[in-house]
């Protein structure tokens, strides 16, 4: 974490101030470069998450559900009922209920996101504010992504899944 890195980092910088390596304004300098790089990099990885959650893994799942839905009522119409037609329904309750679940922790990130940018002039409290909020945020979207990404049809999933990652060439 960013304090797990300020307290190891403070007996280094002590060593090499002392050695005169480089001056403590040179090694502040450093810090807070390496604590914006973190930042900026978990912020892009942020941003890439809510575009592919919301250009694919949204639209695919809706799809998906809608298909799912449509199956069930025409079930039901040719005269399905019981276990049979829970079965089916509770399939498209879990897809519902993860992608609800998506949309509400994709506004909760995006909130985190804008907050982090708000701590733009204080980079330790930035980078950790992003290291204890937006990942912890990320986290429960890709939980959500990932519930779905085992549920909808492979046919509708746009994105490769762990399986093609592994076997492609």
């Amino acid at each position: 974490t960013v304090t797990g890195v300020q307290t190891c980092a403070l007996p280094i910088l002590d060593l090499l101030a002392r050695h005169q390596v480089l001056s403590p304004e040179e090694l502040d300098a450093r810090y807070h470069v390496e604590l914006e790089k973190y930042s900026t990099k978990l912020l892009i990885e942020a941003a890439t998450l809510i575009k592919m959650s919301e250009g694919t893994v949204i639209s695919a799942s809706m799809d998906y559900q809608a298909r799912m839905a449509g199956s069930i009522i025409a079930a039901k119409n040719a005269g399905l009922s019981g276990e049979a037609a829970k079965a089916q329904e509770s399939v498209v309750n879990r897809i519902s209920t993860a992608l609800g679940n998506l949309i509400n922790h994709l506004g909760s990130l995006k909130s985190s996101i804008a907050q982090a940018h708000e701590l733009e002039e204080k980079a330790f409290d930035m980078a950790h504010f992003i290291s204890e909020t937006v990942v912890a945020d990320m986290d429960a979207v890709r939980e959500q992504a990932d519930i779905l990404e085992q549920s909808v049809d492979t046919a509708l999933w746009k994105m490769p899944d762990y399986t093609d990652l592994l076997h492609s060439k």
